[in-house]
């Protein structure tokens, strides 16, 4: 690694790790990083405004009341209002949540010594960034309220979408962990020691060198299936990892991206996954040429439209879709029957484009190809319903999709679904039937307990 004032900085883009996530130098940076944003202006260039498509139910307003407290309270805005959501794992049962029983107690003051530490660490962090509302599942959903439950989280695709930034907890396991504690140096680097460097114009600078592990992308927050699509819904996610603190928009293609130390470049595939909630803003028929960029920054190569340009874009997008349901699958539930609805808000992104309907996990028009899933290590068989059995949300564990055969003889000739709610058009269903015609092949079975 080197110092940012050193000859050698130019040619080591690896800094020292900031020890203060919180601290006020890092909070103003990222002030004037999201400033840029909303104007566009320097690497901002490409980026596109939020899109509030409507303002969420309940918010938090948040005002400071001393050094380190705010007073909370649920409020319901009429006008459209600028705010944050957090992204964090529960790790439990949340004590704090709102019930039909306290929410006209919240509606006034949720008392700040009840919330646990990674909502009053996004609390001050939404204060910090001049925002003045902040939306958190636990408290703006009512949670003894199947009907509510249900509506808001079919929303969530426009509450995150809408939020100025997406607070990403990585650090934190549960939602008492907090996430703006100070690193230790010691604890994540150990000893480091300093050479000499000769830089390619001649000039000599110095490097530090130590053992340390990879970015801050193997953290608990990446093992959880909920919080997949609440980066991939989001227009840009604020993430406070155990190295380092990242801003990077999602409101553009070249995901333009600062950090307060550690590695400036980014470790981790962000293929086309990453594009996919920007792309399917895109009307295809309109906006070709602007898919063609786009395909050229997330492959590296050019598109050429050798067949109708809508099927071509369907193609890549179920492709994108299949690679969602396979990275979602590994991680983890804690409650299984979610399978299908924690995923629901991607699927509601990109039914647009597909124009098809989509039923368990499965879009009808790439039936039969669709269903060849499969397991990648089998799991016991699930305690309660969670989708019909060709469907791979009625089993857990990942899975894998396999390519598709080109002279597939397989006809589907009817397939519906219950759904659970009406209210959530993308969740769980009740049962799902399919009908289809093929050729039989001997085989044998194998039972799996």
């Amino acid at each position: 690694m080197s110092i940012s004032d050193d000859p050698a900085a130019e040619f080591v883009s690896t800094r020292p790790l900031a020890l203060q996530p919180s601290s006020q130098e890092n909070f103003s940076r990222i002030r004037q990083y999201l400033v840029d944003c909303f104007r566009r202006e320097g690497i901002h260039a490409d980026c596109e405004a939020s899109s509030a498509e409507k303002v969420p139910t309940r918010l938090l307003k948040i005002h400071a009341l001393s050094q380190g407290v705010y007073g909370v309270r649920i409020d319901c805005a009429a006008d459209p209002v600028t705010y944050a959501a957090p992204s964090y794992c529960w790790g439990g049962e949340q004590v704090h949540k709102t019930t039909t029983e306290n929410l006209p107690r919240y509606s006034l003051n949720v008392q700040w010594e009840t919330l646990p530490k990674t909502i009053q660490d996004a609390v001050k962090v939404t204060a910090a960034l001049d925002i003045e509302y902040l939306w958190v599942d636990s408290i703006c959903i009512v949670q003894d309220d199947d009907d509510d439950k249900a509506r808001e989280i079919a929303d969530m695709p426009s509450i995150y979408n809408g939020a100025t930034v997406t607070i990403v907890a990585a650090t934190a396991k549960t939602a008492k962990d907090g996430f703006l504690h100070d690193r230790d140096p010691h604890t994540l680097i150990g000893n480091a020691f300093s050479l000499p460097f000769r830089c390619p114009d001649g000039r000599i600078g110095s490097v530090y060198l130590s053992k340390i592990g990879s970015l801050e992308f193997d953290e608990h927050i990446d093992t959880r299936a909920w919080t997949l699509q609440e980066a991939y819904l989001s227009t840009r996610l604020l993430r406070f990892g155990n190295k380092q603190c990242s801003l990077m928009c999602q409101c553009s293609p070249s995901k333009p991206r600062i950090v307060d130390g550690w590695k400036l470049g980014q470790e981790y595939d962000v293929r086309h996954i990453e594009n996919i909630i920007f792309l399917s803003t895109l009307n295809v028929e309109d906006d070709v040429p602007a898919f063609k960029h786009f395909y050229k920054s997330t492959y590296g190569t050019d598109l050429e439209y050798d067949v109708d340009a809508r099927e071509t874009v369907h193609g890549d997008f179920i492709d994108m879709w299949r690679d969602l349901v396979e990275a979602y699958t590994t991680r983890s539930l804690s409650v299984p029957e979610d399978r299908c609805l924690a995923i629901s808000g991607l699927a509601d992104r990109i039914a647009p484009i597909l124009k098809t309907d989509y039923v368990a996990g499965h879009w009808e028009k790439f039936l039969p190809a669709d269903l060849l899933w499969r397991v990648r290590k089998p799991q016991p068989k699930p305690r309660a319903y969670q989708g019909p059995s060709w469907s791979w949300t009625s089993v857990n564990g990942s899975v894998l999709f396999s390519s598709a055969a080109t002279n597939m003889s397989l006809e589907v000739q009817k397939v519906d679904a219950q759904l659970s709610s009406a209210k959530a058009p993308f969740g769980a269903v009740k049962q799902g039937r399919l009908r289809v015609c093929a050729q039989k092949n001997e085989g044998n079975t194998q039972h799996i307990a």
